[in-house]
């Protein structure tokens, strides 16, 4: 399955999510396996997914043998998915390759947990080539104490963030 050259334009909610947007309240599962998503954009957050929860949910993520390439989020990600502190469940990337996709932060993915968001492994993916126009070369997990990340077989190379050193300056 091919998802390619879909847009998000506009401002807010408009501009989420080039090819998939979720806002979900309850159980949910997502599963992709042998997608290609390519040259989509979104000029805010989820070039290709925007995961949006409003309330306590069990979240089950596995994504195998999937390709990100060349993707554009005028903000955050590739994948956007911040979760409440409530939300329990898993995220499993299994084959996962990222390449070349832009962002300002995180190109490839953005994700936050708390503490009940269980366990999150990655194993034999790729994450090379993403550029960040700000900050988070590659990836941003953010999470609370007792979440499991495993990162497994993985290969990160030549991501990049232009992050702009600033200073502040006084006068007196």
């Amino acid at each position: 399955t091919i998802m390619k050259d879909n847009q998000a334009l506009g401002q807010g909610s408009a501009g989420r999510g080039g090819c998939l947007c979720f806002a979900v309240s309850d159980r949910w599962q997502l599963n992709v396996q042998g997608v290609t998503f390519e040259n989509n954009s979104a000029d805010w957050e989820g070039s290709v997914i925007y995961y949006e929860t409003s309330m306590t949910n069990l979240v089950t993520w596995y994504f195998e043998e999937v390709e990100f390439l060349n993707n554009h989020a005028g903000t955050i990600g590739t994948i956007y998915a911040p979760m409440i502190p409530e939300v329990s469940g898993s995220m499993e990337f299994q084959s996962v390759r990222w390449s070349q996709n832009t962002a300002k932060k995180a190109p490839a993915l953005y994700t936050t947990a708390g503490r009940l968001m269980s366990n999150i492994k990655m194993s034999n993916c790729i994450i090379q080539d993403n550029q960040a126009t700000t900050e988070w070369s590659a990836m941003a997990l953010i999470f609370s104490t007792d979440s499991t990340v495993q990162i497994e077989g993985c290969q990160f190379t030549n991501n990049s963030s232009d992050r702009k050193s600033t200073r502040l300056n006084s006068s007196h």
